[in-house]
């Protein structure tokens, strides 16, 4: 047979196609299958609309979706107290090393390396450093005389070094802090509060115990040197107490680092039975009568202690707490943004202080951040 071809217009083929999708629909119903396809279909059609509003979106706009979902709401700030940093380094490294001028440098260059080790670990985006200023003119020796009375004042030589230090880190866009009636950890609890009312978290890099009563939901202290972070249930495990009973736990048992009395005889973990049984230093002198009654080895004693000693043990709460509403003039957020550095100021200074064999890794790391903002 000789094959025919036959021409079919676009509305023959539109008709022929709706007529057998009719005749195969009525097939499939007689044998019950119909509800099958149906689903079968609208999963078919669901999908391949999924699938084509997946492939309308450009790489671009994907990426950039992503990154706004991955953004977090809040900003991450760096709270550092400066100056153990800065003794860490004045007795860790030999007075010999000198600057071009022959000052004594060695503070200057173990601090300087200390801060660009934490900016590239760490790569912190909001930062400031808080300095002692006020060794012997706080409001603390006002209240209480003998309070750090076993520091001595830092040596000429290290004062110098501690000015510079500053300079430094200023150099390197951060901002510096210092008062001579507020300690740093007065700036700091400042800073702790004034950041995470408006919403932000905090690191606070320190190593004394005294910075555990800033720790909470939104802030968490890092002892850099051993690499090790405190949250409250940190706080729990290190100190035996809540972050909220820290001052409570000082003013029971002091701080002879800073002179702090306390209560005579009563160590810490005397203290911390006391907190662990009434929660707070005004509950345990309100339950001065059940304290006696404690299953601890020398309640009666214990109770006799507290007696003698009230007003050792408020006035060391006081010494403890961490003022949170120091004057500083801080700018908000913005101010503790880490601003770009001028390169030439940055070099002349690191050649003037001697730490000219910075230059290479400070520009390695300042280069490196902005090849990835």
């Amino acid at each position: 047979r000789k094959c025919r071809t036959v021409t079919i217009n676009r509305s023959s083929h539109i008709f022929l196609m709706i007529a057998w999708q009719f005749l195969t629909c009525w097939c499939l119903q007689q044998s019950g299958c119909i509800n099958m396809v149906i689903a079968e279909r609208a999963v078919s059609r669901r999908t391949s609309g999924a699938r084509a509003t997946i492939r309308k979106a450009s790489p671009k706009a994907s990426g950039r979706a992503l990154q706004n979902s991955a953004k977090p709401s809040y900003q991450v700030v760096h709270l550092i107290d400066a100056l153990p940093y800065v003794f860490r380094a004045y007795f860790a490294l030999p007075d010999s090393i000198k600057d071009p001028e022959g000052r004594q440098s060695n503070a200057v260059v173990g601090f300087a390396n200390f801060v660009l080790k934490y900016i590239a670990e760490e790569k912190p985006t909001h930062i400031a450093l808080c300095f002692d200023r006020s060794l012997t003119t706080s409001f603390r020796n006002d209240i209480y005389p003998d309070y750090k009375s076993n520091r001595a004042l830092p040596p000429a030589e290290l004062k110098g070094q501690i000015a510079r230090c500053k300079k430094f880190v200023e150099a390197l866009g951060i901002a510096c802090f210092d008062d001579k009636r507020y300690e740093a950890d007065d700036l700091i609890a400042t800073l702790v509060t004034s950041v995470t009312a408006a919403g932000h978290k905090c690191i606070v890099v320190s190593n004394d115990k005294d910075m555990c009563q800033l720790v909470g939901p939104q802030v968490v202290m890092y002892d850099f040197a051993k690499g090790e972070r405190y949250n409250e249930a940190g706080v729990v495990k290190k100190l035996g107490v809540k972050p909220a009973q820290v001052v409570d736990l000082l003013a029971l048992m002091g701080d002879a680092v800073d002179c702090i009395p306390g209560v005579r005889g009563i160590g810490s973990k005397t203290a911390v039975h006391l907190l662990k049984k009434f929660k707070s230093l005004d509950a345990v002198y309100a339950n001065l009568d059940k304290v006696n009654k404690m299953s601890i080895r020398g309640a009666p004693g214990i109770q006799e202690k507290l007696v003698l000693d009230k007003d050792k043990a408020f006035l060391s709460r006081k010494l403890a707490t961490a003022m949170r509403r120091v004057p500083l003039k801080m700018g908000g957020l913005k101010g503790l943004k880490r601003g770009s550095p001028v390169m030439t100021r940055l070099h002349r200074l690191l050649d003037n202080y001697g730490l000219s064999r910075l230059r290479d890794r400070v520009t390695a790391l300042l280069e490196h951040e902005s090849h990835c903002r």
